[in-house]
């Protein structure tokens, strides 16, 4: 576990000083995968299973669908990935910025800390529940909704923040929006 953290550390260090995805990527993937080595760079597999562990998807495409089941202290992120299915993230800690998804659902529930931005629904809902800190920012959801359920206050305070969200034929339920 010390050691997948670790390298999801390092490989966000070397993204961010212009490492280019070949250079850190592994060997092949399968059709199906379940984030070999905590990383997927550069790469397209026809579903994503995450079972606690950290997991860094970068740069891919996943044709379709993306199910994680972090565990409190787990860390999912993903950014600049095309997703021809539904999108499911339950606990741990969420960071997706960049995603496209042509129809379907986006769900993340029962999270610690959930960050999403600059991504792109079609068709669809971002759908959030039992999250204790939520930030949606910038998201653009065409033909669908921005949902905040039953998230949990804490200290008497909803810690969601929904701002600068386009949604043009539906709602968003999120505070701050």
């Amino acid at each position: 576990m010390k050691f997948q953290k670790l390298l999801v550390i390092a490989a966000i260090s070397c993204l961010l000083v212009g490492a280019t995805g070949a250079a850190m990527a592994g060997p092949e993937l399968p059709t199906d995968s379940d984030c070999p080595l905590g990383i997927i760079l550069n790469a397209a597999v026809n579903n994503l299973t995450v079972v606690n562990g950290d997991c860094l998807v970068r740069d891919s495409i996943i044709a379709g669908n993306v199910i994680v089941s972090n565990g409190p202290d787990d860390v999912f992120v993903m950014r600049e990935v095309v997703i021809g299915g539904s999108l499911e993230v339950r606990g741990g800690s969420v960071v997706i910025t960049g995603a496209i998804l042509s129809s379907a659902n986006f769900k993340v529930v029962g999270a610690v800390d959930t960050v999403v931005s600059d991504t792109l629904i079609e068709s669809g809902n971002m759908i959030f529940r039992r999250n204790e800190r939520l930030f949606i920012y910038r998201n653009v959801v065409n033909n669908g909704s921005i949902r905040c359920k039953n998230n949990i206050d804490l200290n008497g305070q909803r810690q969601e923040l929904a701002t600068q969200n386009i949604v043009p034929s539906g709602v968003v339920t999120c505070f701050g929006q």
